[in-house]
């Protein structure tokens, strides 16, 4: 069974190849050759900010070297440099963590999807309907990015927090996503998939052609614990910004807390009219 974190290390071992392949080799982007004005160092330097996952606090120098497939005095050259800048931040037995700073740079990108401040309000309202969560996401390569997350009072197994992401293919918010970009584009990241995440794509493929058909004909997709055993999900085309980002929601219940039929029959519902609210009151 491909698990969350496994997932999130295939992905971190495909950019560690990237960054650590010779100029001129294939770049993390679709059909980009790497050439002059590709700058390794700052793809290095970033990969190791990017080392760290959602469950991460404390990395040590091997530990990073490993998930980035860099040297270990590499490691310790861009992380002196990262934490002069305040990127990184070293504990006292030499370990390290993001640094504060990461959040000045994260913050412009929040700015941008002022759909957040529209939206929130009727998400909140629908989570404590559903005693679930209902968060919004974005493109992010392979994977989908959250950008936005309201959560009922009750207790959550799983409430996926702004900025952390997740495969695609594996969730119903990703494949929502998927749903709603053009054909060429969404067949370029499938055959990424299929090609870079091959475990994922065994598991996941089926359920992500059928979910495509399923948002064209209903307005929505369901996944039953495909991301998170606990975790039945709604997932909802929701707009594409004038920028050209796509954006999804999706209704999250612990399956604990569904009846025989209530996810299709109750939370689908709610959320594709929630995503008709939103669409109603965004004007961009």
């Amino acid at each position: 069974m491909v698990t969350q974190k496994s997932a999130r290390l295939a992905t971190k071992k495909k950019l560690a190849k990237a960054v650590s392949s010779p100029a001129g080799a294939a770049g993390p982007d679709p059909g980009n050759e790497r050439g002059d004005w590709f700058a390794t160092t700052l793809a290095r330097g970033l990969s190791l900010v990017e080392a760290f996952g959602p469950n991460d606090i404390w990395l040590g120098n091997a530990e990073l070297a490993r998930r980035t497939g860099l040297s270990k005095p590499t490691v310790s050259r861009l992380s002196s440099t990262l934490i002069e800048l305040g990127y990184l931040t070293r504990n006292e037995d030499g370990t390290f963590r993001p640094g504060v700073r990461l959040l000045a740079l994260a913050y412009p990108v929040l700015r941008g999807f002022a759909i957040r401040q529209v939206a929130r309000p009727l998400m909140m309202d629908v989570a404590r309907e559903i005693r679930g969560a209902v968060s919004l996401a974005t493109l992010d390569r392979l994977n989908l990015i959250y950008i936005e997350t309201a959560r009922s009072a009750d207790p959550h197994p799983l409430v996926p927090d702004v900025g952390n992401n997740a495969p695609l293919i594996q969730t119903a918010i990703g494949r929502a996503l998927l749903s709603q970009l053009d054909a060429a584009t969404r067949q370029r990241l499938l055959d990424r998939s299929r090609a870079e995440t091959p475990d994922l794509w065994k598991l996941h493929h089926a359920k992500t052609a059928q979910a495509l058909k399923d948002c064209a004909a209903k307005g929505y997709c369901l996944s039953l614990g495909d991301f998170n055993p606990h975790i039945h999900a709604v997932g909802v085309p929701l707009l594409t910004l004038k920028d050209g980002a796509a954006l999804s929601l999706n209704c999250g219940v612990p399956a604990f807390r569904l009846g025989q039929g209530q996810l299709e029959n109750d939370v689908a519902p709610r959320a594709v009219a929630l995503a008709a609210s939103i669409r109603a009151l965004w004007k961009e």
